[in-house]
């Protein structure tokens, strides 16, 4: 198998017409299946998705969850299921636009045999405001390290795809993060680089249930600093510590400046920037935490 579909759906009825219709659009003359991990859905998410397989069995394969099982258990229920090269990710309220984007990744995949990850632009679609938006991550360049996306995750779940071979990490450290996107995209480019295709192929639907985007700045902070938290412990990773420490720090003081005052964590937080940040030799950083710790 040349490329299998990762795919989440939980109460996605209403936005699965156009993700099914995103894949079955994809001009592509390799092999391809479309893995479907349904969680315990309220709507009618699952006889939708057991319609479109019973007119596409050769694609279309379903994991029926018939308790939650969550989003973490589910994406590991279903990437086990995966026995393509390459492996795409599409979850159920996301949806493709370009019928190239597959082959168009294959290409650099294939040819690219340093790259690990291929993803692309994208557009956004507010739910409550019913309008197309660019991209969220402003993107200047094609090729990106590991430390570029530990330092900033630019990279849109909707576009990525990525060598099967770079999956060689275990995925249970990872049950308690927030997010799991992001901290498996840095333990797969660990082998190798990611390739960015600076063409529209996909849309991601913000503030649609269970959106990241949903969350205000500081939520958004707190929950990346989870992940550093996970990032600093691993030991696969401990090359990229350095980075790694520094972003942490800097994702405090982000965190830090958006406290009360009044808030006790607001002083400690900054307390542990300066001592942290003076080990590291940030010394603007350092100048910047005393400032906002007296």
């Amino acid at each position: 198998m040349k490329v299998s579909i990762l795919s989440l759906v939980y109460n996605h009825e209403k936005y699965l017409a156009d993700f099914f219709n995103g894949m079955l659009k994809q001009q592509f003359f390799h092999d391809y299946e479309c893995i479907i991990g349904v969680d315990k859905s309220t709507d009618d998410s699952l006889d939708i998705c057991k319609s479109y397989q019973s007119k596409h069995p050769s694609i279309f394969k379903i994991i029926e969850h018939t308790t939650n099982v969550g989003m973490f258990n589910n994406f590991v229920s279903v990437l086990n299921e995966c026995s393509g090269e390459f492996i795409a990710i599409c979850e159920g309220d996301d949806y493709w636009i370009d019928e190239n984007k597959l082959a168009a990744q294959i290409q650099v995949l294939d040819k690219q045999k340093d790259a690990v990850i291929c993803f692309t632009d994208i557009k956004c679609f507010d739910e409550n405001e019913q309008k197309y938006f660019s991209n969220w991550a402003t993107i200047n360049t094609s090729i990106f390290s590991i430390t570029d996306i530990i330092t900033n995750n630019c990279i849109s779940t909707c576009s990525v795809m990525f060598r099967k071979a770079a999956y060689n990490f275990s995925l249970s450290s990872m049950q308690n993060l927030p997010m799991v996107d992001w901290p498996f995209y840095i333990n797969l480019l660990s082998n190798g680089n990611a390739i960015y295709i600076n063409n529209t192929t996909a849309v991601y639907r913000m503030s649609s249930d269970g959106s990241y985007s949903k969350n205000t700045v500081l939520e958004q902070l707190k929950k990346k600093q989870l992940v550093y938290n996970y990032l600093i412990e691993q030991n696969q990773l401990v090359k990229y510590k350095n980075c790694i420490a520094i972003n942490q720090f800097l994702n405090k003081y982000a965190i830090a400046i958006r406290l009360e005052k009044s808030d006790i964590n607001r002083k400690l937080l900054l307390k542990e920037i300066i001592v942290g940040m003076f080990y590291h030799k940030n010394l603007l950083l350092v100048a910047k935490a005393i400032f906002k710790y007296l």
